[in-house]
């Protein structure tokens, strides 16, 4: 009997403080809520999968408007409209080996916020390293994907290595809050704004572009939790400010190539990244998250042999629910091969059927 492995990411479980979600800004309705509940039983269950991989995104620590304080993950965690989910996490946990990498809206997750839920105490955190958090298993590579990504990556030159995605999300948070705008149009921005003004400056231009979006001014003030930047609340102008030279720091940091792959990643082509992955050997099948775009793709054309496959999301409205899995197998030949698939959980019967349908690469 095959032993599978499943890779769910971008839950984007939230909570405001004192007050029942889900909110207006929050990605993750209360019926998707339930549905996610659902999808872990169902793994906690399922006889054959022996492992589950959360490729982070699990939490949402960022889309907050600029006025709240985002919770923590221990606040979310303890929220009482959370519980069932933390009952269902606390059931696959118990039954299956859990590994939870964090993402770049749940980055500032600490080994403590789970370890201190009784049940959860069990989950592997933070894979392989904690400061570039993946999971590997002999040429599986799978993490996030927001690592590779213009303005979500972990940014090593502020503090708390905070992107200028964090406040990205913020402001398209108060966009939806207070304007009843739809926020998730930043791949617009990024694509119109690049073109036009050339990448030197597009970084503080998108910024600009998106507080005018919601209505705010420079001197708009973006409250801060105490666990990030001790509280310290900043101006929307002083976040333009400090991000200002973010396209020259990354090419004097990674190089140019790397730069304009991480700006591509931005608009949802993570798959050049898997190529350069995999193009240094060892590595022949990549999983990001991070995209919210289920994908499968098999390639013996710019990498020889090779996969690259993205778990999609549970929660975006009018996509289907999905999540990657995998197993090894021995052919009668004797040629060992990982196989991948993307799942579709259809909540409605309570059934996972093939989303993308099986690709297989030599282990």
């Amino acid at each position: 009997m095959p032993e599978y492995r499943a890779f769910v990411s971008d839950i984007h479980l939230s909570a405001t403080v004192g007050e029942q979600s889900p909110q207006p800004w929050e990605w993750l309705s209360a019926q998707q809520r339930t549905e996610v509940e659902t999808l872990l039983c169902h793994l906690a269950n399922w006889d054959d999968c022996r492992e589950v991989v959360l490729l982070g995104d699990v939490f949402d620590t960022w889309v907050f408007p600029h006025d709240i304080v985002p919770s923590s993950v221990s606040e979310i965690l303890a929220a009482p409209q959370n519980q069932a989910f933390v009952a269902a996490l606390t059931q696959l946990a118990a039954k299956k080996r859990v590994v939870y990498l964090p993402g770049n809206h749940d980055m500032h997750t600490q080994s403590c916020d789970l370890t201190n839920v009784p049940g959860l105490a069990s989950i592997v955190y933070g894979g392989s390293g904690l400061q570039d958090p993946r999971f590997v298993s002999g040429r599986l590579r799978a993490e996030h994907g927001s690592a590779h990504t213009f303005f979500c990556a972990p940014d090593p030159l502020r503090r708390g290595r905070l992107p200028l995605g964090f406040f990205i999300s913020r402001v398209m948070a108060s966009a939806q809050a207070y304007q009843g705008r739809e926020y998730r149009r930043l791949w617009a921005f990024v694509d119109n704004l690049f073109e036009a003004l050339g990448p030197e400056s597009f970084a503080a231009a998108v910024f600009e572009a998106l507080l005018e979006e919601a209505g705010l001014a420079g001197s708009g003030v973006i409250k801060m939790p105490a666990w990030l930047w001790g509280g310290e609340a900043v101006t929307a102008r002083q976040v333009r400010d400090l991000y200002r030279n973010l396209y020259a720091e990354s090419v004097a940091r990674n190089g140019l190539g790397k730069t304009l792959r991480s700006i591509m990643a931005e608009l949802k082509q993570l798959d050049p990244v898997a190529d350069s992955i995999c193009s240094k050997g060892g590595t022949n099948v990549v999983i990001f998250g991070h995209s919210h775009r289920a994908e499968l793709d098999r390639d013996r054309f710019l990498v020889d042999d090779r996969i690259y496959a993205n778990s999609g999301t549970v929660k975006d409205q009018g996509r289907p629910a999905t999540f990657v899995v995998t197993h090894k197998l021995t052919e009668p030949s004797g040629r060992r091969v990982q196989r991948v698939a993307v799942y579709e959980w259809q909540a409605s019967n309570q059934q996972a059927v093939v989303y993308r349908d099986w690709a297989e690469v030599s282990v």
